[in-house]
């Protein structure tokens, strides 16, 4: 999914960054790498900016919790 990078998954950082910083204006690219030890051009390879990452991460949890919910009612 695009919100793993090389084995890692940014998902987590990137939620701790938001609650630690001041939403996603206070979220830096310079953090999150720093906390996932992924490259400034791996992240780049992967997402267009910090936006694209949040909508990725967004996307990521929006699907697993709806497998979630189908898999309960099923």
């Amino acid at each position: 999914h695009l919100a793993v990078q090389g084995g890692f998954d940014v998902a987590p950082v990137l939620r701790e960054q938001l609650g630690a910083e001041q939403g996603l204006e206070g979220l830096t690219i310079r953090a999150v790498l720093a906390r996932t030890g992924l490259a400034r051009r791996a992240f780049y390879d992967r997402f267009a900016g910090k936006d694209d990452l949040v909508l990725a991460v967004f996307d990521q949890t929006l699907r697993a919790s709806a497998s979630y919910f189908r898999a309960m009612t099923a």
